[in-house]
């Protein structure tokens, strides 16, 4: 009997790209040129010849907008729309609220990473809170957070008026 895939298995990693590819509207030439790579890297990646790079993996849900996690493992949701990288100010929930494992497990162990990155990945709807995802998911999340950030216009502070007395 031949192997069955496992939901969430890598094999399914290039069905889920294709989908994604689908539902955007973009050809692997497309896809490609966005992501800076050649035609072939995204051919063979289809064809499940080969497993993507970290880089390229990340780049192929910035560039179609889908959750890694989506890609990854299957799990819901699947893509994110414009407005949801306007990165608006997320509040993390107190801290006798939050589970001591999932998402949060994940950032005890990581001390470098920054308050606001730790309430937007916080405020994902992780699919299941109290099950800690592969370290890739959070990371390729955190990577899509970071570019919207860096992306992001910055809007100039403006400081109190001062008013000028003229001689």
């Amino acid at each position: 009997m031949p192997p069955t895939r496992q939901p969430g298995s890598l094999e399914e990693i290039p069905d889920r790209i294709r989908e994604a590819l689908k539902h955007r509207g973009i050809n692997q030439s497309e896809l490609a040129r966005r992501i800076n790579v050649r035609a072939g890297t995204i051919s063979t990646l289809l064809s499940g010849e080969s497993a993507p790079s970290v880089e390229t993996l990340t780049a192929v849900c910035q560039a179609l907008k889908v959750y890694p996690s989506y890609i990854m493992l299957g799990l819901e949701p699947k893509y994110f729309d414009d407005s949801s990288t306007a990165l608006a100010p997320v509040e993390p929930p107190p801290p006798q609220q939050r589970p001591a494992h999932g998402i949060d497990q994940w950032l005890s162990e990581h001390p470098e990473i920054e308050e606001d990155e730790r309430a937007w990945l916080r405020a994902i709807p992780w699919p299941v809170a109290h099950v800690r995802q592969p370290d890739l998911v959070y990371l390729t999340v955190l990577s899509v957070y970071r570019q919207a950030r860096e992306a992001r216009p910055r809007t100039p502070v403006a400081g109190p008026a001062v008013a000028r007395s003229r001689p």
